[in-house]
């Protein structure tokens, strides 16, 4: 007989702490994954993979590096200045690495394989903050300039790798709001993985939002990642320890995916990184060398 998701998960995610570093471990304590908010109707078909899997075992196809947990991985949590929140991994085992947006199986931006849309405009976000050139922000025909630009090295811009891992030592924290992936199917997604995630997603932003002293950005790139934010009660925590807009912000623009009508284009209302060092500075803190 088929394991439900629900049992799938239980038998991956035993031990799932030693995954973790020991300040994180701290910071999510009280916090565990709500396997009884799992549909036990769900039951994923035989020979289907959860990913992006645990910590040293990536599932195969998937980079060495991956694990559900990888945005946590050589930071501490009272370095966090930054969260960038994102819905859930990719949707093929090759892609997801753990980090919101970063897509896994890419060497560079050649676009072979093909670049995500959503990663597209955000890394024509950068080549706008790394030089004011507005041509980069032209939708399709910006992300053909970027390439041809980064070909004839008069554009630097790292590959995704190095890229995400410097932002992360810069305290810029990429993560979803659903840590585990098995289908793209909104019953999987929605009653399975994004059930299960809550209460550790709610505690890691309570706790980042709860340290004294130190700024926190929230960085909300359209619906599904503001309602993260609000679900986590960011905003409230913020008010009620006197934090809002003085120690905790969040910072709001469409989703880089999100198509017009449903939302003016992510790169049309300015430099979206430069929104988030606005707010960084507005609280004292230093901008991200985005």
């Amino acid at each position: 007989m088929d394991l439900s998701l629900r049992d799938a998960l239980e038998q991956l995610l035993q031990g799932w702490r030693d995954d973790l570093s020991h300040p994180w471990s701290q910071a999510l304590a009280g916090a565990e994954p709500d396997f009884a908010a799992v549909d036990p109707a769900l039951v994923p078909a035989a020979g289907e993979v959860i990913y992006p899997g645990r910590k040293g075992t990536p599932p195969p196809g998937a980079r060495a590096d991956s694990h559900m947990f990888r945005a946590l991985d050589g930071i501490a949590p009272d370095d966090v200045r930054v969260v960038v929140m994102g819905q859930d991994p990719y949707t093929h085992v090759q892609q997801a690495t753990g980090r919101s947006f970063e897509q896994g199986d890419l060497h560079d931006w050649k676009g072979k394989p093909r670049v995500s849309p959503s990663l597209r405009r955000l890394v024509q976000a950068v080549a706008l903050r790394r030089t004011s050139d507005r041509r980069y922000a032209e939708g399709d025909a910006g992300w053909k300039a970027l390439v041809h630009d980064v070909g004839a090295g008069t554009l630097a811009i790292e590959a995704p790798q190095p890229l995400w891992d410097r932002w992360q030592q810069q305290g810029v924290l990429f993560i979803n709001a659903i840590l585990t992936f098995n289908r793209f199917d909104p019953a999987f997604q929605f009653g399975g993985h994004q059930p299960l995630w809550r209460p550790v997603i709610r505690r890691l932003l309570g706790h980042l939002v709860e340290r004294p002293d130190r700024p926190l950005v929230c960085v909300a790139w359209g619906g599904k990642a503001l309602a993260a934010l609000q679900d986590a009660k960011v905003e409230e925590t913020a008010r009620a320890a006197g934090a809002w807009e003085t120690r905790v912000r969040i910072v709001r623009a469409p989703h880089p995916n999100a198509p017009p009508p449903e939302a003016p284009p992510f790169l049309a209302g300015g430099d979206r990184l430069q929104e988030v060092n606005d707010a960084l500075a507005a609280m004292g803190g230093e901008p991200v060398d985005w």
